[in-house]
Formats: structure tokens, sequence, C-alpha cells
């Protein structure tokens, strides 16, 4: 009997270990541009991406950031990251990136699927990932614009 419930225990252990190895993905130093063409540094400085790659998750992240008066979002260790590699070319450089250009923040853009390959996503959802030396610690994931508006509001109160 004591044997069955210690190496249950041991089972136990070894997944939530192999669990947290999973979820602690590391995001290497790299520098985007954002929508004036200007470099953006993505370091350990960093501790919160809010990353959007839908369209609507875009609107929501904009909506918000100008409802909350946030021009900087270094100022709160954020880094909001548009992922927009699908976008044809001719569509961002004609019309999403003037439109963009507009926005009084900066947009760091993933121009290239591999800019942001393997950083977690759920379909038709806005992430935010907690970061500890650009390593992420937690990962949210939002479906509507009031739920990311709470937290991100929440984390400006903190």
């Amino acid at each position: 009997m004591a044997s069955t419930a210690f190496k249950a225990a041991v089972v136990a252990l070894l997944f939530l270990f192999v669990s947290l190895g999973v979820s602690a993905q590391e995001l290497s130093n790299r520098s985007f541009k954002d929508q004036w063409d200007k470099p953006i540094v993505f370091d350990d400085s960093v501790e919160w991406v809010i990353f959007s790659y839908n369209r609507s998750g875009g609107r929501w992240v904009g909506d918000i950031l100008k409802a909350l008066e946030i021009t900087d979002p270094s100022e709160h260790h954020w880094l909001y990251v548009s992922d927009i590699s699908e976008m044809p070319g001719m569509i961002t450089r004609f019309i999403a990136k003037p439109k963009m250009q507009k926005y009084s923040y900066p947009i760091a853009l993933a121009y290239e699927p591999e800019e942001t390959k393997g950083w977690p996503r759920q379909e038709d959802k806005v992430a935010v990932y907690r970061l500890n030396n650009m390593s992420i610690e937690e990962s949210h994931f939002f479906a509507t614009q009031e739920a990311l508006q709470t937290f991100l509001t929440a984390l400006i109160k903190k």
C-alpha cells in the first residue's frame, strides 16, 4: 500500500516538474520595428507582452490603450507586439501602416512568422505574457475586449 502511494506521489511530482518546465518558455532578446520604422528593443526590461495576432485583437488593444491614455507602454514595462505576418504586403504598406502611424503609442510589428514563432496563442484571442528575464512565467488569453481591458487596468493599478 505505502509503495503504491509513494509511486503515485513521485509520478505526480514528476508531472508537476515537467509541466512547469514546458510552461517556462524563454524568449530571446530581439528587436522589432514600430509603425514609424523605428527600432523597438525587446529585452529583459519588459515585464508584460501584449500580443495580438488577429485583426479584432489588434483593434481591441488599440481601443484599450487609447481609453487608458497610454502613449508609451514601456512606462509600464509593457511591450505591445502585433503579428502582421499574414497581412499582404500591399495592404500593410498602403493601408495598415499609415493608419497605425496615427496612433500615439508604438506597436512592435512582426512582419515575418519566425519573429513570433512558438509564442503561445489561442485562436481569436489576445495573449498577455508576464515575463521574468525574458522567460514567460504566465500566459493569459482574452476572448473579449472587456476582459482584456479589466486585466490591463488592474496591471496599471499595481
